[in-house]
């Protein structure tokens, strides 16, 4: 048996005896590396089906990550971590792909929106004319801070660097709904209609299932 004094920086196969010393020795280990087994991702048969009506729309189309994720944001109202998960299996997207491209734009939300979800304007005319004073009203009306959604789930509290509604500043939108010229007066009369139509849907829906 050959034994070796220093480590082999090669393999001499005309003096190899076949001792398997040299591997032992080598600083380079060949690691096989062993694909993980796919996390099973259990989902309703409602969430099954209305994936599939989305994802079938991507197969091949790795190029629309953001058309896919504004999907996904538009029928759960934010970005599931589940939903995320399996739709990362069905379309072969590595996951930390789809969270990279969520995590950049402030469009999307991996956290639960509120029903109505109120923008602030920022931008320079906003501030300028009030919009921090807006957001502190919008606060105590709602008893929450910014990027923080009410318990009842109702409003989500964000701003936003622009509405494009500079002539009416200050500027918020509620939903699809602008609201310019804001005061903070009239932050508790436009919070309080909000309410008192969710109220009355709920009214609704109540009775109906009761008849």
């Amino acid at each position: 048996m050959v034994t070796l004094k220093r480590r082999a920086r090669y393999i001499d196969e005309e003096k190899c005896t076949g001792c398997a010393l040299c591997v032992d020795n080598c600083p380079v280990r060949n690691i096989i590396y062993i694909e993980p087994e796919k996390e099973e991702i259990i989902l309703s048969a409602e969430d099954v089906e209305k994936l599939t009506k989305i994802t079938k729309e991507y197969k091949n189309k790795k190029a629309s990550l953001i058309s896919l994720l504004q999907d996904i944001s538009k029928a759960y109202d934010y970005l599931p971590e589940n939903i995320l998960k399996y739709t990362s299996q069905e379309l072969d997207i590595p996951l930390s792909l789809l969270y990279r491209v969520a995590t950049f734009y402030n469009a999307f939300s991996l956290k639960p929106r509120g029903r109505y979800l109120i923008k602030v304007c920022v931008g320079t005319t906003c501030h300028v004319k009030g919009s921090p004073m807006i957001i502190s009203a919008l606060e105590r009306e709602l008893g929450i801070k910014v990027g923080e959604t009410t318990e009842d789930m109702n409003f989500t509290l964000e701003t936003v660097a622009c509405l494009g509604c500079c002539g009416v500043a200050p500027v918020m939108m509620i939903g699809e709904d602008i609201h310019g010229r804001l005061t903070q007066a009239k932050i508790p009369k436009i919070i309080g209609g909000y309410k008192e139509y969710i109220k009355l849907n709920k009214e609704v829906i109540y009775a109906e299932n009761k008849d």
